[in-house]
Formats: C-alpha cells, structure tokens, sequence
C-alpha cells in the first residue's frame, strides 16, 4: 500500500470529483505545455524563414515526418509506461508504481543510445526517399544529424512527462515547457538572427531547450519523496513490469512511426508540385500541429482519466469522461480550426516572405483544417483504449486507416488525377474518418462500456472487473456467491 505522501498535490486522483472539473484540469496545463512546444518548433521555422533562405525553412519544416518517424516511436514506449503506472496509482500500489518508474527510466536510456545511432544513420536516406529537392536536402541533412545527436534528450524528457502525466500532474510538464521554450527562443535569435548559423543554430537551440525541459523534470523526480520517485541508486528493470510497459507501449510507438514513415511517402506527392508546395507543405504542418494539440491534450488527459478509474474498477466513471472528451474536443478543436481557416495567409506570412510559399501553404490549410474535428474524435476514442491497454486494437485500426488505406488511395489518384493536389489532400481526412469509425465501434464493444452496461441492470456486481464482468453475462449471471468467473 502506498504511503501517505503519495496522493499530494500536483498529482491527481481521478478516480473521485467532479469529471469535468478533472478533465479541463489536466488539459488546461497539458495544452498550453503542447502548444509552446509546438510554437518553439514554429519559432524555429518564423526565425529561419525570416533570416536565411526559404530553401533553409522548408529544410527545417520539412523533416518533422522524419523526427517525427524516431520521437513517435519512442512516445509510444511512453503512453505505454503512463498506462501501467496511472493503474498502479488508482489501485494505490506505492511498491509496483515504483518499479514502474524505474523500469521506465532504464527503457528510455535504452531507446536514446538506439534512436541516436539509427537516427544519424538514416537521415539522408529517408530524405531522398521523401523526394526532397535537391536544394533543400543539404540543409535538411545538416539539422537531421544535428537533431539526432542529442534525441535522448527529447525521448527522455517524454517518458518523465509520461510519469508525471499518468498521476495526474500536468502542470509541471507545463512549467518546464515553458522554460525550454523560452530558452529556444532566446537561443534562435542569437544563433540564426545575430550569429547566422542557418539550420545549424535553429537545431542547436532545439536539442539545448530541451535538455533544459529533460532537467527539470529529472531534477524534481529524483528529488521527491512520493512513491512515483525516481531512485538513482535502486534504478533497475523489473522484468514482468517492463515486459508490461513494451507490451502495451510498443503497438502504440510501431502504429506512430510506421505512421510517421507513411507520411514522408504523403510529403512525397505533395513534393512533386514543386518547391513553393514543399515549402506550404511544412508550414502547414508546423501550423496544423498549434490545432491538433487541443486533441492531443484531450487525449492525454482521457488515457490518465480511463486507466486511473479501470484501475479503481469504476468503469462508469470511465464511460462518462470518455463522452464527455469527445464531446468537448470536437466543439474546442472546431472553434480554434475557424479562425485558422479565415485567417490563413495572414498567419503563413508570418513564416516567410515568399509570396508563392505563402500562397500554398493557405490553400492547404483551408483544405484540411476544417477536418480536424473528426480527427479528434479518432484521438479520444483512441485515447480511451490506450487507457485500458487496448493499444495492439489501435494500432491496426491507425495503420490500416493512416499507413495501408492512404497510401493504396494516393497510388490510385496519383494515376487517375494526376497533378491533381486537392486528390491528394483528400488522403488526410479520409484516413481520419475511417479511423474515427473503427475506434468509435471498437470502444463500445470493449469490455468497459459492456461492464457499464451490465452493471447498469446488476449494481449488485460492482466489485467485479470488466472482464469478469463480461466472462459473467456470458455464462447468464449464476449468483454471485457461488458463480465461478474465468
């Protein structure tokens, strides 16, 4: 049992209060934290594209898949350790929530040294494999090996978030987001603006930011005295809860990067109409992330929600802030996609002073941001499977939606409507929908909303978990005293 300390503030215990109250909770802090992550990465782009060449911004724009295809993956490991340790804190189990932390720590040291290696290895290969003009590649090669070098600080900083976020505590992730993102700032200006190091400065400042972020969150689990610590001198893997982590976190990172992989194939076919729709293309994309982290918060925030209560056994609860996620990240992520729309050369200028850059990057915005809300409902939906370890379900529904179904359709409209960008475009919230469908489908008929379902006719069956639940209908609910539950 855990001791006393662990239910301080900032961590939360969502397994009682007011759901709304938990939920914008967490999100308030773990969105704003997102968005300056996302708007330092902008800053890389605004700073480069304002004081070097466009070719230079597209470089530092057009990589994110690529990252993306290495950091994704490891995210994954991450969610997948949040998972274990939120349902080891809503069982109150101080002894397995610290051999959680410490398998997490040892599994994440593990993916920096690999990542770093094949990071370096591959970076320009998957840049010509993505058909990047030939000159844009220099540049982009020079930040990828950059960026590679100092990964483990970005993969780190994220397993410490994961452990932070799984008790509930999504406001000093906020506070150490804020300090890297400042220091980014500051640091962009003074080795793009002032010493005119290109994309070599724009990738210095990154990795430096976030070894700040990395730090802090370090320096405050080390430093505590909750049972989520992190213990430097008992740091070791505990095999049947790291086997657990990888388990669950695995589907999640190969859905992200194979994801990721697929995408460099998308930014292929839009690379062909030219370096201006490159160079649109990764605007668009730094501008598209600022709206898909109001999701991506939900999300979080519904896995920390969902894993806490079906670690309590209270699936009702689970139900009700599952609804109420979906409910409130559609309405959310449709009132901030509006002004991206309406606004959208306005704020592409902002990136550069290429008018014809400017120009494709609006025409892509105002094409797929108004999308956005069904791909918030894939997230939440998504987000709640992950909260009931259900990842290896999500990951073949993303990887058929977003890798298998968009890349069969843009071979087709490749050939049929060649040329064509808006066919190519259509790839995005096609994809979505579908995975939107298949997760909406897959929640309701996973054990929890069943459970919800039976208990609502036999309350008197609440101690039971979800599956013996379900495993009880099955065998047409004998009496409880004497049932036998497989």
């Amino acid at each position: 049992m855990a001791h006393a300390g662990l239910f301080k503030k900032k961590d939360v215990d969502m397994t009682v209060g007011s759901i709304p109250k938990l939920i914008f909770g967490f999100f308030l802090p773990m969105v704003l934290g997102l968005f300056l992550q996302q708007l330092y990465h902008a800053v890389d782009m605004i700073i480069v594209g304002q004081f070097c060449t466009y070719q230079e911004m597209s470089a530092v724009g057009g990589v994110g898949s690529i990252t993306n295809t290495f950091v994704l993956f490891c995210s994954g490991i991450s969610i997948g350790a949040g998972v274990v340790i939120s349902q080891y804190y809503g069982k109150h189990d101080g002894e397995n929530l610290k051999k959680s932390v410490s398998s997490s720590i040892v599994i994440s040291l593990f993916l920096s040294a690999l990542m770093t290696v094949l990071g370096m290895a591959l970076s320009r290969p998957l840049l010509l494999m993505m058909k990047s003009n030939a000159d844009v590649i220099e540049h982009a090669t020079l930040y990828l090996l950059i960026y590679f070098g100092g990964v483990s600080s970005i993969i780190l900083y994220n397993m410490l978030s994961s452990i932070l976020q799984a008790v509930g505590d999504s406001t000093r992730p906020l506070i150490y987001l804020a300090i890297s993102s400042a220091v980014n700032i500051v640091l962009d200006l003074v080795f793009v603006a002032v010493f005119r190091w290109g994309v070599v400065g724009a990738a210095i400042a990154t990795i430096i930011a976030q070894f700040v972020s990395a730090g802090c969150a370090f320096f405050y689990l080390a430093k505590s005295d909750k049972d989520y610590r992190i213990d430097l001198k008992n740091l070791k893997l505990d095999k049947k809860i790291g086997k657990t982590i990888i388990l669950i976190g695995l589907p999640t990172g190969i859905q992200s990067s194979i994801t990721g992989i697929s995408n460099t194939f998308v930014h292929s076919y839009i690379n062909v109409f030219g370096t201006s729709y490159e160079g649109g293309y990764a605007v668009y994309i730094k501008l598209d992330h600022l709206v898909t982290v109001f999701a991506t918060s939900f999300g979080y925030a519904l896995t920390s929600f969902v894993g806490q209560n079906v670690g309590a056994n209270n699936v009702n609860r689970a139900c009700k802030g599952t609804t109420f996620t979906v409910i409130m990240s559609s309405i959310i992520i449709f009132l901030v996609s509006l002004p991206m729309v309406i606004f959208s050369e306005a704020v592409t200028s902002l990136f550069t002073h290429d008018a014809s850059v400017t120009q494709s990057a609006a025409y892509i915005i105002t094409m797929l941001t108004p999308f956005h809300v069904i791909s918030s409902i894939h997230t939440c939906y998504m987000s709640a499977l992950r909260g009931y370890k259900k990842t290896r379900t999500s990951m073949f529904i993303v990887l058929g939606s977003f890798v298998a179904f968009r890349q069969i359709y843009l071979f087709i409209v490749s050939r049929i409507f060649a040329k064509n960008l808006i066919a190519v475009l259509l790839a995005f919230p096609l994809g979505w929908a579908l995975s939107a469908i298949l997760h909406a489908i897959c929640w309701f008929n996973c054990p929890v909303p069943k459970a919800k379902r039976i208990l609502k006719k036999h309350p008197e069956a609440s101690h039971l978990t979800p599956e013996e639940l379900v495993s009880w209908k099955k065998q047409g609910y004998p009496p409880l005293a004497t049932q036998q539950v497989a």
